[in-house]
């Protein structure tokens, strides 16, 4: 595991972060990675319990649809299949250390 992509993400809570969720498309672009392996490193920080991983999904409507309903779109009446199913995941930040006064 590459202590830099972990490192960087630190940095980005530390500097950043002013509250709510973080998608990992802006830790990506803030830590010039692919989201591959940022997600490996949100992984690792998750078994730290630094940050809590979370997933929200879609069906191809854009509407939101819960852990305990997939496929199944309530909104469009409708079960999609799995690979229409958008998965979007943000992290929440457990410790921050904020150098902002």
């Amino acid at each position: 595991m590459s202590t830099d992509s972990i490192q960087c993400i630190k940095q980005y809570i530390e500097q950043r972060y002013q509250g709510g969720l973080i998608g990992i498309s802006d830790l990506a672009e803030y830590c010039e990675m692919l989201e591959g392996k940022i997600y490996k490193a949100l992984v690792e920080l998750q078994k730290q319990e630094d940050i809590k991983i979370i997933k929200r999904y879609f069906c191809p409507e854009g509407h939101p649809i819960s852990l305990d309903d997939l496929p199944y779109c309530s909104d469009c009446d409708y079960p999609y299949s799995e690979d229409f199913i958008t998965t979007i995941i943000y992290i929440k930040p457990l410790v921050v250390k904020n150098s902002l006064p």
